[in-house]
């Protein structure tokens, strides 16, 4: 028996973590097949059967090409307690299961993959009091949403797993995460109050640079009102002041042209930052 329970416990190891190759994107419909095989070779005491569909599952999931859905997702939750249970893993069975019952509460485990009294499914009852974990809120893509286990919008309990699927503002898929409970909640975009502060600074920058235009329209007026005197012949400036009149024209154009500057300059980083 403890030979057995050795040989088990090594099928059911998951193989070396790989970074997967999308360059093809899996279906929803591949995906749900998996988790059904792995329900079925548990019913057939199929332990290759349900090591392979379980890491089958596990390598589609960072290539899902289209939306889950809570029915896969409750699916392949009670595939992984299945499989857990076969490691002799009782919180993850617990936990796995917990996750599945939230999302299809009514349903039952069929008495052809284990019968009324079977130890799996006395653990399937006893699940729905299982702990969930604090709530992570999910921070999703500018413009974008998040959705746990199928639900959109929905926070993360970090006491179970949890498949948490990222889309962007044209509704395309950006990732798809498996989290194991304890695993760090990603954020798949700017938290709020960063997003806050980053339009303060934008509006603090627009109105800098529209102020430094302005000043630099009313100095360069002014400086232009200055040297007009020069010019007017009816009303013709004395010696004395024309190097005083000279002055201050030139200070109010090179005070116009360094505010011109400094409003091209915000003007420049304004439309970086924006």
């Amino acid at each position: 028996m403890v030979l057995f329970s050795l040989i088990l416990a090594a099928a059911l190891q998951p193989a070396l973590a790989q970074t997967p190759d999308c360059s093809e994107s899996t279906t929803l419909t591949g995906f749900l097949s998996e988790a059904r095989q792995g329900e079925a070779s548990f019913a057939d005491m199929d332990m290759v059967g349900l090591t392979r569909a379980r890491q089958q599952a596990l390598d589609r999931i960072p290539c899902l090409g289209e939306p889950v859905t809570t029915e896969v997702a409750a699916a392949f939750h009670r595939m992984m307690a299945m499989a857990a249970f076969t490691q002799g893993d009782e919180g993850g069975t617990l936990a796995e299961f917990h996750a599945a019952r939230r999302l299809q509460p009514g349903y039952t485990i069929p008495e052809d993959v284990a019968p009324v009294g079977h130890p799996l499914v006395d653990l399937y009852v006893r699940s729905v009091d299982s702990a969930e974990g604090s709530l992570d809120p999910t921070i999703p893509p500018l413009g974008g949403w998040v959705t746990v286990d199928g639900v959109r919008g929905a926070p993360r309990p970090t006491g179970i797993s949890t498949i948490l699927q990222s889309f962007e503002a044209d509704e395309a898929i950006d990732r798809t995460l498996y989290l194991l409970p304890g695993d760090p909640t990603p954020s798949f975009g700017p938290m709020p109050i960063d997003e806050l502060r980053r339009k303060r600074r934008r509006y603090a920058l627009g109105g800098s640079t529209a102020a430094a235009v302005l000043a630099s329209g009313v100095l360069y007026g002014m400086s232009w009102s200055s040297h007009g005197k020069f010019m007017d012949t009816d009303d013709p400036l004395a010696d004395s002041q024309l190097p005083t009149q000279r002055n201050t024209t030139n200070t109010l154009l090179f005070a116009s042209m360094g505010a011109g500057a400094v409003g091209v300059g915000l003007g420049v980083v304004t439309l970086v930052k924006w």
